[in-house]
């Protein structure tokens, strides 16, 4: 049930870029987020596979560890996005030289990667089963994810697609340490 707001988030920008934009437009935009969408499940499982360990701590513990475990990932993430930024170029020239128009929108998605850091805070909650604050990071993440995409999409077209998937990433890096330190 958590996870069906999430999907629509997920998908919506395909289906926006499609009626605002066109079909072509989709093609650029799938091919600019696919190697950054790739890495983001690398480091998801990072995060899955921490459950595990986080169980084994008290909740005090997590939340007094949980920024420079955050930072630590992010200085690692960090380094990929700025390798991802200067290879991207080459990358696509090889690989899908009919879509170089992707190249720019894919160096900026790239960014977005930093937004897999929440999913520590994540992983701490479901490690301490607390469901309430998975409902409130799940549901108003989507919900700020799905109106930024229906704002900007018209407005700026794919730039603004990518842009609202990039604030609502960021804004999901603050929404989940809110849930895991604030929310019963």
């Amino acid at each position: 049930l958590m996870g069906v707001l999430n999907n629509i988030a997920t998908y919506l920008d395909r289906i926006a870029i499609f009626h605002f934009l066109g079909a072509l437009e989709v093609a650029i935009y799938s091919f600019a987020i696919a190697p950054s969408e790739q890495l983001k499940g690398l480091f998801k499982n990072t995060s899955t596979l921490a459950i595990p360990r986080f169980s084994q701590r008290s909740e005090a513990e997590l939340k007094n560890t949980m920024l420079r475990k955050m930072a630590i990932m992010a200085a690692i993430i960090a380094a990929v996005i700025f390798s991802y930024i200067i290879l991207a170029p080459i990358l696509f020239k090889f690989l899908l030289p009919k879509y170089s128009s992707s190249i720019f929108p894919s160096q900026i998605f790239a960014i977005s990667l930093l937004g897999v850091i929440a999913n520590l805070p994540v992983s701490a909650m479901k490690s301490l089963s607390k469901i309430r604050a998975l409902y409130f990071y799940n549901t108003t993440s989507s919900i700020i994810s799905i109106i930024l995409i229906l704002i900007l999409t018209p407005i700026y077209g794919l730039m603004g697609t990518i842009m609202a998937r990039l604030i609502s990433r960021f804004l999901g890096i603050f929404l989940s340490l809110f849930a895991l330190y604030k929310i019963r």
